[in-house]
């Protein structure tokens, strides 16, 4: 069995440890694998930020183009059928349509819920009218990407349009703050 000496925990491994790198005389890394997934772990928490910025602004600036591609890989037909096996799968797990069915009908039974998926049609529609910029080339408050928009008075229609962009933490926050003013005005 051959075998190789890591260079970052110097250990001797063997080379079912270490991945493919075809310019290394051995055709291997010169870190094992289990080196390799620390350094990536460390280097995320140290620069996540930074490359969830950077993708953002990179899915912004090529949107069409990455479009076309998910959509030509999607239409090949073992893709296609690849997925739909997933999704049936999935669904045929116990309780999920069942679960799913529930769930759309309570949630359709809610006059606050209609509203809520009105105020967000409207929002999108102006998106792809181009009224308002994609959220994905926008940035939250806090300085991250944003995620999504916020509807920061509410869904009454004359409100559908008064929106910011948030990203997913500021965005839960808001919603919090906006469920203790709605419970503190029901106690008075």
């Amino acid at each position: 069995m051959k075998t190789k000496r890591c260079s970052t925990c110097k250990e001797i491994k063997p080379l079912s440890e270490f991945a493919k790198r075809a310019s290394n005389s051995d055709g291997k890394q010169r870190v094992c694998k289990a080196c390799s997934a620390i350094y990536q772990r460390e280097y995320y928490k140290k620069h996540g930020d930074r490359r969830a910025a950077s993708q953002a602004l990179y899915y912004a600036s090529n949107k069409d183009r990455i479009k076309a591609h998910r959509a030509i890989y999607r239409a090949r037909p073992e893709i296609r059928k690849r997925l739909s096996a997933y999704e049936a799968e999935y669904c045929s797990r116990r309780g999920v349509k069942a679960r799913r069915a529930a769930y759309t009908k309570a949630y359709f039974a809610d006059s606050e819920n209609i509203a809520k998926r009105a105020a967000h049609k409207a929002v999108e529609g102006q998106v792809r009218a181009s009224k308002l910029p994609w959220i994905g080339s926008l940035t939250c408050k806090c300085g991250y990407p944003a995620t999504s928009y916020h509807h920061y008075l509410g869904y009454a229609p004359e409100h559908w349009l008064d929106v910011e962009p948030l990203c997913g933490k500021c965005h839960y926050a808001a919603h919090k703050a906006m469920d203790v003013i709605a419970e503190q005005k029901e106690k008075v």
